[in-house]
């Protein structure tokens, strides 16, 4: 079958690609089509017009990591389909090999993410100091980050408190689809920061993409506590959540 092979080849690859499958209905059951995060589709359910929202949909709950049931109209008949997502494992880009990356290295591989280190220091990019990673790369970062594919599954970490490092890898950061932008540094330099790049061509709706200062703001002070913030502020975005308190929002909803 075109669509289990196109799918099969998509996960191997470790590409995204959602599914839109005909639950019920008065035609079509069983129906299936194929979705990729450029619009790219494989196959059709058959809805007419429909079939365009339907395509919407599932990029929306591909984009979202998340499964949905949802009802469609087609020619007066209603129709349920299933919009399911097949995602890779996030990865984690640490740019930088400071205190901070070494501990935020091992949590993110528990929390189930590839993880990858760039520092054009080979002093401080090494196995001993980071066993937790899988890869380590030794070299100016947005030389690396222009050669490889970032994806809507991918999250930046810039630990690297240098704007020799910064500064030519945030364009390469904010033309692409990774899904977070976490830069470390005090307000002021984040002033700075957002003002060259500005300087640079980037508008305001770039700039918004930037989390910075990066991580949540839960006191931290020590490196494993920076670490924690930086992890909780990447499965906010992973899940398009605020990252609020629980307690707060439950306190908030009435009954």
């Amino acid at each position: 079958m075109e669509w289990y092979e196109a799918v099969a080849a998509a996960v191997r690859a470790g590409r995204p690609v959602g599914v839109a499958t005909v639950l019920s209905g008065p035609r079509a059951l069983g129906a299936k089509m194929l979705i990729f995060p450029d619009g790219r589709r494989i196959g059709a359910l058959g809805l007419g017009q429909a079939d365009d929202a339907v395509s919407a949909d599932c990029s929306a709950a591909l984009r979202d990591e998340r499964a949905d049931t949802r009802t469609y109209v087609d020619a007066g008949e209603e129709f349920q389909v299933f919009l399911e997502s097949h995602v890779p494992s996030p990865t984690l880009v640490i740019v930088g090999a400071g205190h901070t990356s070494i501990p935020l290295s091992a949590m993110a591989r528990i929390a189930g993410y590839r993880v990858v280190l760039i520092d054009a220091r080979s002093a401080f990019a090494s196995a001993e100091r980071f066993p937790d990673v899988d890869e380590i790369i030794v070299d100016w970062p947005h030389r690396v980050l222009s050669e490889r594919e970032i994806t809507s599954s991918t999250y930046v970490a810039v630990l690297s408190h240098d704007s020799k490092f910064e500064d030519p890898l945030l364009p390469v950061l904010l033309k692409s689809p990774a899904r977070y932008i976490g830069v470390i540094g005090s307000r002021k330099t984040q002033v700075a920061r957002r003002d060259r790049l500005r300087e640079a061509g980037f508008g305001e709706s770039d700039l918004a993409r930037l989390r910075g200062p990066i991580g949540l703001d839960l006191g931290a002070i020590s490196p494993e506590e920076i670490a924690i913030s930086i992890l909780a502020e990447m499965v906010a975005a992973r899940h398009g959540r605020p990252g609020g308190s629980l307690a707060n929002q439950a306190a908030a909803r009435p009954g």
